[in-house]
């Protein structure tokens, strides 16, 4: 039976490689004999058909991508065959798959199922073993293992020295080899790379997550700074709140550490997933330890910022005023820059006592020129008093929203 002349080193090259030739010869291997372009057409078509009648994903994918081929009349099949795959081998290889659904649909869903663990199983460069388990199970596991089974299967059993035979076909997109162990040999190649992926990704689950949780503590712990300095940027009268993107970047990395509990069966579930399907962890993945420390660093400069506001001569000297000695004692604590101790009497009951004592004064100061002009006996000047009120509705405009902005007592570390 004639067959298909070897195609030349130019069909390495997408846009020239000879798809009528791919095609022939992926539709008729192992025994590879030439076809017209109408027995390609209807091939195609014929399998395409039963191929559509599958509902794995992978098939739907497969009649998806194929529609252009499967569609195209016979002076068309080239170039709807580089418009499917701009690969001869990869054209080959969906070739293979199409035949292997209309024909054993269910050896085409394990071998799927084995291709997507593949594709899907992240290995990063520093398993450089576990990198080459997975390199050499993908050149096992291809469709084309079925159609040689299956052709070996329909020919009948031959002569143990036929039985080990190897038959090879040297092109420049492949080689097909009918080899009657191929498709054990591909699924030890995959079961191999499976087992020592699940127990790598396992492993680092665990220690990834153990990890995580002492970075969780420590962001747990700066919960009252994150608080106290929620409650000092509800004083507007310090000025602009400082900190709140890290107040947010604080909230999203408690989320981000909080313990992933993947249940008993973890081991089971490794053996069609290749991540956790609760977080969805990469192996490899590189913890938040770097984020953690920064953002605790930042809230610390946040709250000594809004600490040295507080120590400022103005403001100091309009809280000195108070004869309340909690006041007193925050003083004392703000001129020694005392974060924990801050963080500890710092409620909202004496933020709010603050906000009215600093809201007061400003009033005072906004007020102070007014009365005096009224103490004075002055013409009266409607313009600067109109503009002494709209200060006034601005301030207090601000310190209502600022009131509002109080962090919330749930949750809240126990004193």
């Amino acid at each position: 039976m004639p067959q298909s002349p070897t195609p030349t080193a130019s069909s390495n090259a997408p846009e020239t490689y000879d798809a009528l030739e791919v095609l022939a010869f992926a539709l008729t291997a192992p025994n590879q004999r030439e076809l017209s372009s109408a027995e390609i057409r209807d091939r195609i078509r014929e399998l395409h058909e039963k191929a559509g009648r599958r509902r794995h994903d992978a098939c739907r994918d497969l009649v998806e991508r194929l529609a252009p081929l499967a569609g195209a009349d016979e002076g068309a099949l080239a170039d709807a065959a580089h418009l499917c795959q701009t690969e001869p081998a990869a054209l080959a290889e969906d070739i293979y798959a199409l035949r292997s659904f209309a024909s054993d649909p269910k050896g085409a869903v394990a071998v799927a199922e084995m291709q997507r663990y593949l594709t899907e199983a992240f290995v990063p460069k520093s398993e450089p073993e576990l990198a080459l388990d997975r390199a050499i199970a993908i050149g096992q596991v291809s469709f084309s293992v079925l159609i040689a089974d299956r052709e070996r299967a329909q020919r009948g059993r031959q002569s143990p020295a036929k039985e080990r035979a190897v038959a090879e076909e040297e092109v420049a997109y492949g080689v097909f080899v009918t080899d009657p162990q191929r498709m054990r040999t591909a699924e030890l190649a995959f079961n191999h790379f499976r087992g020592v992926y699940a127990r790598r990704y396992e492993d680092f689950h665990a220690a990834y997550w153990t990890a995580s949780s002492r970075l969780h503590a420590r962001l747990l712990e700066a919960g009252r700074e994150v608080q106290a300095l929620t409650r000092l940027n509800s004083l507007v009268e310090l000025g602009a709140a400082v900190g709140e993107s890290t107040i947010s970047a604080h909230e999203e990395l408690i989320a981000a550490t909080t313990a992933c509990e993947p249940g008993a069966d973890f081991a089971s579930v490794l053996k069609t997933a290749t991540a956790c399907p609760a977080c969805h962890l990469r192996l490899g993945a590189a913890d938040h330890a770097e984020a953690v420390g920064a953002v605790l660093k930042r809230l610390s400069q946040s709250v000594e910022q809004q600490l040295s506001r507080l120590s400022s001569v103005a403001v100091r000297a309009i809280l000195e005023r108070s004869s309340d000695p909690r006041v007193e004692r925050f003083l004392k604590v703000v001129q020694a820059a005392q974060i924990t101790t801050l963080t500890e009497i710092l409620d909202d009951e004496l933020v709010g006592y603050l906000r009215r004592f600093l809201l007061e004064a400003r009033i005072s100061t906004l007020l102070e020129p007014i009365f005096d002009h009224v103490q004075q006996g002055g013409a009266n000047d409607e313009a600067a008093t109109r503009e002494a009120l709209e200060k006034l509705a601005d301030v207090l405009h601000r310190a209502i929203r600022g009131a509002g902005q109080r962090p919330s007592d749930e949750g809240e570390p126990a004193r």
